[in-house]
């Protein structure tokens, strides 16, 4: 029966320290519960990945401040402000002896910028003018949607407990043998010390501006979903990091149809990766050598030979357009793409590269680079570097920089050196 409105409101009172579970459902869709496990929360209906514990804390603020007004009284009202059992969504708030703390319905249609709800147990209806719905992951189309695990799930590839990173390896399952791509370290975590790659081989330096965007990549990255129902999980990849206390995470990969699957070593959830975060996260060491390795600089006192088909050019300050300062410009861009694994410089000793530059410098030992195009559509280039024992690869834009595939035309002995040179 309808009965007399009067001025009444509803504060939720939620002590936060006994708060130990929240369900969330609505007849017709899958629940939701958030489970405390010590300080942590997690999602239990989501394989028990962890929780956004801000998230949580923000919907518990969130109820805590909400001030519900009545409106009206009656079941028989129920339909009109959606907030009948079939229709609405249910919250509870549990203690951990599983008794509610907090227990209502909120109506399955916004009210303006708000929301009606109903006490479980009585027939007063309430207004909450805040957008409660917003706190419980639920935006556009209440009326469609059903409780959103994901939305309380933390979806970071690492976790947030995890400290700085003072380790990181990253390798590759190649016909079931692991291959290991990059690893490098720091002796410590405070400010200024320097990466190295734990290979003793290579000898360029480290950029730590680039060792420090990776890792904010890596901490940064999230996935985009939980999986569930994995036939197989194949590992194809997997990245370690060690942080400074020595505790370690390593996370593993396996292709999907779509995607990538990730979990971390000994834990049962799967996480769903993009392309687009998996290849961000691939890396090798040649990846971090410093900018400019060669360490050349914008000096005319440089000399610079190109060696092709057996001919040899020689570039100076007074040889017109084609100047050693414009080919040493463009030589200051050097990448490495990657490097050629189980073959070094000396094993490609044997075959003459089909280019070579050649950069003199008075009273410096003269740096030497061999190019192997060996076949015109080539866009990744094998290279060797004089002092160095790996084979790098260097991009197709990078060689022709240095030997341009069209002769460009010629200019006056006083103008402006081209950075293209022609081969």
């Amino acid at each position: 029966m309808t009965g007399e409105v009067r001025h009444e409101e509803w504060h939720p009172l939620i002590p936060e320290e006994r708060v130990a579970r929240i369900l969330f459902s609505r007849p017709g869709y899958s629940s939701l519960a958030l489970v405390k496990e010590g300080k942590a929360w997690k999602v239990d209906t989501l394989s028990g990945v962890t929780a956004d514990g801000q998230k949580i804390q923000a919907l518990i603020e969130r109820l805590n401040g909400l001030k519900a007004e009545l409106r009206a009284e009656g079941e028989d009202l129920y339909d009109r402000f959606s907030i009948s059992d079939q229709k609405a969504f249910h919250v509870q708030v549990l203690d951990a002896a599983g008794s509610a703390i907090v227990d209502f319905y909120m109506g399955s249609q916004r009210a303006g910028q708000g929301v009606f709800i109903r006490l479980a147990g009585q027939s007063k209806i309430y207004f909450a003018p805040d957008d409660l719905p917003a706190a419980l992951g639920l935006f556009a189309d209440i009326d469609r949607a059903g409780p959103q695990g994901l939305f309380f799930a933390d979806l970071k590839l690492v976790p947030e407990s995890f400290e700085q990173i003072q380790r990181f390896e990253t390798a590759a399952w190649i016909n079931s043998k692991k291959e290991t791509r990059a690893t490098l370290e720091r002796a410590s975590v405070a400010p200024g010390a320097d990466w190295k790659i734990v290979d003793g081989s290579w000898k360029f330096s480290i950029g730590a501006d680039k060792v420090e965007a990776y890792l904010t990549r890596v901490v940064g990255a999230h996935a985009e979903s939980i999986a569930v129902n994995i036939p197989e999980f194949k590992n194809e990849s997997e990245m370690m990091l060690r942080d400074e206390r020595g505790k370690v995470v390593r996370l593993l990969f396996s292709k999907a149809k779509t995607g990538w699957l990730m979990k971390r070593e000994n834990s049962p959830v799967v996480f769903e990766v993009s392309n687009g975060v998996y290849e961000d996260l691939q890396a090798e060491d040649a990846h971090f050598i410093t900018d400019n390795p060669l360490q050349f600089q914008l000096d005319d006192a440089y000399a610079v030979e190109l060696i092709h088909e057996g001919k040899t050019e020689k570039f100076t300050k007074e040889s017109g357009w084609a100047s050693a300062v414009a080919i040493v410009d463009a030589a200051m861009r050097l990448r490495f793409l990657s490097f050629e694994r189980g073959v070094s410089a000396q094993d490609l000793s044997v075959l003459p590269p089909t280019h070579q530059m050649r950069v003199i410098y008075s009273g410096k030992q003269p740096v030497e680079i061999g190019f192997y195009l060996t076949d015109a559509k080539l866009t990744e280039i094998k290279t060797v570097i004089s002092g160095q024992t790996q084979v790098f690869k260097v991009s197709r834009d990078f060689f022709d920089s240095i030997f341009v595939p069209v002769t460009p035309p010629a200019a006056e002995p006083d103008a402006v050196p081209n950075a293209n040179l022609n081969s």
